[in-house]
C-alpha cells in the first residue's frame, strides 16, 4: 500500500482516511483536530502536566497517548507527505 502512496495502519488524532473505491484520502476530522490543538496550546502554556492535559480536554487516555501526540508534531505540521498542515 505506501508504494502506491497509501498511509497504511493507525491514523494519528486529528485525521480521518475516506475511501472511494480505489481512491483513498487522508482528510483533517475538525472535532479532533480542535482537541490537538488544545493540547498543544495547554503544553505551551507550561502549567499542565500530561495527565492534567488529558483531563482539561476530556480524553479518558493516560499521559503516554498525550506524549504520543505531543511527540509526532511533524504530523500536524504537515511535514509528513500524507498529511495536510494544520498547526
Amino acid at each position: 500500500k505506501q508504494k502506491h502512496g497509501y498511509a497504511s495502519g493507525q491514523l494519528p488524532m486529528g485525521y480521518t482516511r475516506i475511501v472511494n473505491g480505489d481512491i483513498e484520502t487522508i482528510c483533517v476530522d475538525e472535532a479532533q483536530m480542535a482537541i490537538v490543538k488544545q493540547i498543544y496550546n495547554l503544553k505551551r502554556s507550561g502549567k499542565y502536566s500530561l495527565r492534567a492535559i488529558a483531563e482539561k480536554v476530556g480524553l479518558n487516555v493516560g499521559p503516554s497517548t498525550i506524549k504520543c501526540i505531543l511527540d509526532n508534531a511533524d504530523y500536524y505540521k504537515g511535514k509528513i507527505e500524507h498529511f495536510p498542515k494544520v498547526i
